[in-house]
Order: structure tokens, then sequence, then C-alpha cells
């Protein structure tokens, strides 16, 4: 069974109550993870500066679509599973020759996305009882990000017959 022992609550953070409720929350949380844009964590009030605020020993976790490393002409766009497939080559590789294919096998990227923001969470955690100042920490992840990462070593090395089309 799901959610089993877990609670959940539905707030209207436009509210002043459930903005209240919210921060009662974050005031007592380690960790908030969503899959915002920039813009919309702000509006939120979930950005670093404001959960700073609410909680300085926080630890933020930031993931979407196109964000990397260094900002780029789509930081701020939405996106899915199948349009970064498709963007990232990822289509082309498990796809007979000249017909792309969305590679729905475990949604590949999107869990190597949500894997790699658990894993920043984790890191950050980490890094914030190491540290000792009581500061929290923001960390961040993108399934462009992700897709890169799954053909990493294929761009490294020759690829290997066994790593293109429908069985790969």
């Amino acid at each position: 069974e799901h959610g089993v022992g877990k609670r959940t609550i539905i707030l209207d953070i436009q509210t002043e109550e459930g903005r209240e409720i919210l921060n009662k929350i974050l005031s007592k949380a380690d960790m908030i993870l969503a899959n915002k844009l920039d813009d919309q964590f702000e509006r939120l009030g979930l950005d670093p500066a404001s959960l700073d605020k609410v909680n300085p020993s926080i630890v933020g976790i930031q993931l979407s679509a196109h964000k990397g490393e260094k900002a780029g002409l789509r930081g701020d766009y939405p996106g899915y599973d199948p349009v970064i497939q498709a963007m990232t080559g990822i289509m082309e590789r498990f796809g007979p020759e000249g017909c792309p294919t969305y590679h729905g096998v475990a949604s590949c990227v999107d869990y190597l996305c949500g894997y790699l923001g658990a894993w920043a969470g984790v890191t950050a955690l980490l890094s914030r009882e190491r540290r000792k100042d009581g500061t929290g920490d923001w960390a961040e992840t993108s399934l462009a990000t992700a897709a890169s990462l799954t053909q990493l070593l294929l761009q490294q090395t020759p690829e290997p017959a066994s790593a293109r089309g429908a069985f790969a």
C-alpha cells in the first residue's frame, strides 16, 4: 500500500492561514523538494532567500527540465521526459534507423532526475551537518542533466553495437 504512515495536507498558500501553516511546516523541515521553475519558486515564497527567512538551515532541492551548471537559453522552460529525450538524441539512439522512438522503459530520464535530486539532497544535508554552521543549502538538477548523464559513457568511448536500436 502506498503512503502508509504518511499524512497529507492541502493548503491554499494564497491565504494568510495557508501561508502560516506552510511556514510552520518549513520551520521544522530539513528539506524541501519541488519541480518548479525559478519564477514559480519565487511566487510561492520557496526560493532560497524566502526559505532562509523561515528556516536558515533548510535544504532546498529544485528539479527542472533544462537548467544546467551554466545558465542557458532554455533554463526557464518547462519540459517533460519525452521532449528531453528528443532534444538530446536518446530517441534517435533507441529507434530503428530513421525512426526516433521514445525510450519508455521506466522513463529513464524522469527516474534518473529524481535519483539525482535525492542524491543532491542527501549530499547537501551531509554537507550542512559537517559544516556545523547551521546554514542550509540549495541544490538542483534537471531532466537535461539526467539525459546527458545517461549518454556520457557513449560519448567518451566507441559506441558498442548493443547501444543503438530498439533493443538497446
